[in-house]
């Protein structure tokens, strides 16, 4: 009897495991938007992530000096080029292995489900790490997605001096 591999991952210990900035990111994202509905989520995604920095624009493009478009990076597995200056490359990574994350849970295999016992990132593959830790916490990847609320910028009015170092 064959048994679909990710769905041994539903019953069998296992860790998942994520590269860094050295992995050829851009020959991954370009073979996850063959697929129009992992495509469309990705580019969805970058379009909440622009519309959150709106604030900041400004600033970023200080540092980089014109828009990045993580899906405009010539795919070459034997060389990054401009991919891997960290001004596309940290997002390009972790959109990549968001990428990666979505990919798995079309393909049915849920993390938050799944439970691996592990879950390990080189350099810039702890960003995966951090996904991964927030879909399990959340219960799935769309509880986990952008519609939750942004964490509060500012401490409480009366903070508890048992949380913070000044008195109230």
């Amino acid at each position: 009897m064959t048994t679909f591999f990710l769905n041994r991952l539903a019953t069998e210990p296992h860790a998942l495991a994520f590269a860094g900035q050295s992995t050829p990111w851009p020959v991954a994202l370009a073979d996850q938007t063959t697929d129009p509905s992992l495509d469309e989520a990705l580019r969805g995604h970058i379009a909440a992530a622009n519309r959150l920095l709106t604030p900041v624009a400004a600033d970023l493009l200080t540092t980089t000096g014109r828009p990045v478009d993580l899906f405009g990076f010539t795919p070459n597995p034997a060389r990054l080029g401009a991919a891997a200056d960290a001004t596309a490359s940290v997002e390009g990574v972790a959109l990549t292995q968001l990428g990666a994350l979505l990919d798995l849970e079309h393909l049915g295999y849920s993390v938050a489900q799944a439970k691996p016992l592990a879950v390990l990132g080189h350099s810039q593959g702890v960003l995966a790490v951090h996904m991964a830790r927030a879909i399990e916490a959340a219960g799935s990847i769309e509880a986990a997605g952008p519609s939750r609320p942004p964490a509060p910028s500012r401490p409480p009015a009366r903070p508890s001096t048992r949380f913070w170092p000044w008195p109230p």
